[in-house]
């Protein structure tokens, strides 16, 4: 397993062939960092390339959907609704390279 870990992918991700590469994509809580974690180096193992990562990323919704909510689930809901969707979060996009 170290040897593969150390060893790079025989050929890299070519975003203009998508379909060649089988796409994992991952999303994991703030206090959960992909980068550096036993998660990543066994991916890396297994012969799969990041492609994107973000940190820390937070998505934010829109009025209207904060109204839709209120409208639908009431405030006390649509406050929870709203602080979960804003938690921040990691994401990243890792491509199968190699068998």
């Amino acid at each position: 397993m170290e040897a593969q870990l150390k060893s790079p992918p025989d050929f890299e991700y070519k975003a203009s062939e998508p379909t060649t590469h089988p796409l994992l994509i991952i999303g994991l809580p703030e206090h959960s960092p992909i980068k550096a974690s036993a998660f990543e180096k066994a991916l890396l193992a297994c012969r799969y390339q990041e492609v994107v990562s973000l940190n820390n990323h937070v998505n934010l919704l829109g009025e209207q959907a904060n109204q839709r909510h209120r409208n639908e689930a009431g405030t006390e809901l649509a406050r929870a609704i709203k602080k979960t969707v804003e938690k921040p979060f990691h994401g990243a996009i890792f491509a199968k390279v190699g068998h």
